[in-house]
C-alpha cells in the first residue's frame, strides 16, 4: 500500500475580539495519490477563498 498527501498555498485569517468578527482568504491545493493492489487513485483540488474552483482525478 502506498499513501501520499501534500497541500501548499496561501491561506490568511484574521478576527476581531471587539466585534467578534473574522475574515479569511487563500489560495490553496491539495494532491491525494493511493495505490493498493496495482490500482491506482490519484486526485488534486484546488480552492480559493473556500470555495473549489478545480478538481483533477485519475
Amino acid at each position: 500500500m502506498h499513501l501520499r498527501t501534500e497541500q501548499w498555498g496561501r491561506s490568511f485569517y484574521r478576527s476581531s475580539a471587539r466585534n467578534r468578527h473574522s475574515t479569511s482568504s487563500g489560495d490553496t491545493s491539495d494532491h491525494f495519490e493511493s495505490s493498493v493492489g496495482g490500482r491506482s487513485y490519484r486526485r488534486s483540488v484546488r480552492a480559493v477563498n473556500g470555495s473549489i474552483v478545480s478538481v483533477a482525478q485519475t
